[in-house]
């Protein structure tokens, strides 16, 4: 391999992310690749690692985060996961994003697009 492209990388991706789920069970932990950078002959790649609770559940990191913050927002905490109708599309409310100030909650439709609402829209329809 002289270089390193985009192909390469979701490949080696792909492969890391396989190689990771032998011993995330072998740990009772979950793994994440996050974001991949590279040039052309380097690459730096952000991993994640959360523990799996004693439920089964894997540890989310943006539910604690909301849980912690929803209040600042005019939102409760048990909101987390409660879904709303706008438009003709179902959303499922996942995290918030504390810098910013407009579209501060986040949602995603059914497709797992993840999308920002201001708060006021949200919730009156949470109702």
């Amino acid at each position: 391999m002289a270089n390193f492209h985009k192909s390469t990388m979701i490949a080696v991706r792909k492969d890391i992310e396989a190689a990771l789920q032998s011993i995330g069970k072998k740990h009772n932990v979950e793994f994440k690749v996050g974001s991949i950078g590279y040039s052309a002959n380097e690459a730096k790649i952000k991993l994640h690692m959360y523990a799996v609770q004693e439920d089964g559940e894997v540890y989310d990191p943006k539910a604690d985060d909301f849980k912690n913050f929803a209040g600042l927002f005019g939102l409760k905490a048990s909101d987390f996961g409660r879904s709303f109708t706008s438009g003709r599309k179902v959303y499922t409310i996942c995290g918030l994003d504390r810098n910013a100030r407009k579209y501060p909650v986040l949602a995603k439709d059914e497709s797992g697009v993840v999308y920002k609402f201001e708060t006021a829209m949200v919730t009156p329809l949470l109702k």
